[in-house]
């Protein structure tokens, strides 16, 4: 408390003053006592730093979405294609234990499967 007392009636703080929010204060006095010229161009210089700030965060957030969505888009034409693959799997296995006595060319061809997965899935039956 006397630190602040002691600002208030002399404008002025001392390195060795602990008082909590003291120092924003001295910064705002400080601001305040300067010529109204350059406390026009330091609000103005101030203001651009807050808007580039401003006009950083949002082109890193709108890189953020961007890269969620595009991540969002991958993960679905990935799990598309596993989908796709399975279901390929499981008909080519019933193609295998039909009694169509397919060979494994045909098989691959129906399934759209290589012909070595086809020869690999007869193998394991």
């Amino acid at each position: 408390m006397d630190e602040w007392i002691y600002f208030l009636k002399n404008e002025k703080i001392l390195d060795s003053f602990t008082a909590q929010g003291l120092h924003e204060a001295k910064k705002k006095l400080d601001v305040l006592k300067l010529p109204e010229e350059e406390r026009k161009a330091y609000k103005a210089y101030m203001e651009n730093l807050r808007y580039r700030r401003s006009m950083e965060e949002t082109q890193r957030w709108d890189g953020y979405m961007e890269g969620y969505q595009k991540g969002q888009e991958l993960g679905y034409q990935k799990g598309q294609e596993i989908t796709s693959y399975a279901k390929s799997i499981e008909f080519a296995k019933k193609l295998l234990n039909s009694s169509m006595n397919l060979d494994d060319k045909s098989i691959s061809d129906l399934t759209g499967l290589d012909l070595e997965i086809v020869k690999k899935r007869r193998e394991e039956q």
